[in-house]
């Protein structure tokens, strides 16, 4: 009885501090769960390590949000924990501890439990973009030959279903690889990359309407 007493406490203290974080009072959310994030039950210890280390990252405290979607990621196994910490290592600038955490997703036990995470085409576009901002080309180029692939394989172009599909709209995902196509090739290649790519997404939709 006591225990559970204990414990309803303080998953009170974890959904106060979801209500503060989603009101963007990050420095109140932290401290809210501060003393939550040792906690020795792996559910309590899970989600107030996550509060934290979204915390820290929304005020581009990249270094302190490592600390603690490290325990998160480790303790869930969970794609969109992996996807965090990623990024805040891909912000941090540490590319090397980004990509081995980004290939952690695709070796994850699970998608996610996260109310508000994302799909796996967004977190490959807003990863290969924090590279970019870091102009960590080279590691770039990869996610973008992935993306690229996603968009051939769904065989439709329209917004719409690129939406639900979790890809940006093609243009914008052009627009937003240009610089790390340019890394690699000669200006030249990169207008026939391009030209490719449309092509193929021409030719998916003529095909499709044509059955």
């Amino acid at each position: 009885m006591f225990f559970s007493t204990i414990k309803k406490f303080r998953l009170r203290k974890i959904e106060k501090g979801w209500k503060l974080f989603h009101k963007a009072n990050y420095e109140s959310a932290r401290k809210k769960i501060c003393q939550l994030t040792s906690c020795k039950e792996t559910e309590i210890c899970l989600e107030a390590n996550r509060i934290a280390g979204l915390a820290f990252y929304r005020q581009k405290l990249y270094e302190d949000a490592i600390s603690h979607l490290t325990i998160t990621s480790s303790l869930s196994n969970q794609q969109h924990d992996w996807y965090n910490l990623a990024m805040a290592f891909a912000k941090a600038n540490r590319i090397p501890e980004a990509e081995d955490a980004f290939k952690e997703i695709y070796r994850a036990k699970s998608k996610h439990d996260y109310q508000y995470a994302i799909s796996l085409p967004t977190m490959i576009f807003q990863y290969l973009r924090a590279l970019k901002q870091n102009k960590a080309f080279a590691t770039a180029y990869p996610r973008v030959i992935e993306l690229r692939g996603m968009y051939e394989a769904l065989r439709k172009s329209d917004e719409s279903t690129l939406a639900a599909s979790g890809l940006p709209p093609v243009q914008s995902f052009i627009k937003e690889i240009i610089p790390i196509l340019k890394s690699q090739f000669p200006d030249k290649k990169v207008k026939d990359w391009i030209k490719d790519l449309s092509s193929r997404l021409d030719k998916n939709r003529k095909d499709k309407a044509w059955g």
